[in-house]
């Protein structure tokens, strides 16, 4: 993993499990999207370093603007973005890595301040994460896409980071095998993304609703199997249950670092 990251470009961050915050704790609902503002670019591709417009989220969606709201033109995205076939796909479980202790409390807290909440790709957070002191922690954190296995946090490339949320729940349960509940959430996760990835942009926040609204269509229609599968994840984080803090938050932020040091803090 490159250890330097900085922003070139502010970006939608998508979750592929959608997380509804409530009652203090985030909970599992259908399919839930987490949407931030985040780019991992690389500092060898240079670029300016653009902040988070205030990290306040649009009316409960689960939406933290990339921009002046009011700016933002009506998306072309509206007319195109539907779920599309997904008769060849098939999913690729990615299990969770095994638990370590090489980041105090404080510092998944800035991590998951920096990745998940309002100061994303802010100079203080680009230096943090960048930080030679902070490697341990930070490659403990970021998994990639293309990894055979994953952390608690999942890099889409240099647009995005999604938690695994599915991967807690399969280290929690001991399920850690493709016939697991875990593994069954993270396979309707690749669903609907496969099925809703080539026809919606996420360039602008209005494309990023449209695209949240595909997903839910998409696990009602063409991954419908996969989302019946998925049901029991429900379950698995209910309020009681060994799992319920894979999820658990006042906040998007929280919830996230409450995941970090469930995977990499003692």
């Amino acid at each position: 993993m490159t250890p330097e990251f900085a922003a070139r470009k502010l970006v939608p961050m998508v979750r592929s499990v959608r997380l509804k915050v409530g009652a203090g704790v985030l909970a599992l609902c259908g399919q839930v999207h987490v949407i931030g503002c985040l780019d991992t670019s690389v500092l060898t591709e240079g670029g300016p370093r653009p902040t988070c417009d205030g990290g306040a989220c649009d009316g409960g969606s689960g939406v933290l603007p990339t921009g002046d709201a009011a700016s933002q033109p009506t998306p072309d995205a509206a007319l195109v973005c539907k779920a599309g076939d997904v008769t060849t796909f098939a999913p690729q479980w990615k299990p969770p890595k095994n638990r370590q202790t090489v980041c105090t409390a404080g510092q998944v807290d800035s991590f998951a301040g920096c990745f998940f909440g309002p100061a994303a790709n802010s100079p203080t957070c680009v230096s943090f994460v960048d930080a030679p002191t902070n490697a341990l922690c930070r490659d403990c954190l970021l998994s990639d896409i293309t990894d055979a296995a994953y952390g608690p946090f999942v890099k889409l490339g240099t647009d995005a980071i999604t938690a695994n949320v599915e991967g807690c729940v399969a280290l929690v349960t001991g399920q850690k095998s493709a016939s697991g509940c875990g593994a069954k959430a993270q396979a309707l996760a690749q669903c609907t993304a496969a099925s809703c990835g080539p026809t919606c942009p996420v360039s602008t926040h209005a494309q990023v609703v449209e695209y949240t609204k595909c997903l839910d269509a998409a696990g009602k229609t063409t991954c419908k199997s996969y989302a019946t599968a998925a049901e029991c994840i429900k379950a698995e984080l209910a309020p009681g249950q060994p799992a319920e803090g894979c999820a658990s938050g006042a906040s998007i932020e929280l919830a996230a670092a409450a995941l970090g040091k469930f995977f990499c803090a003692p």
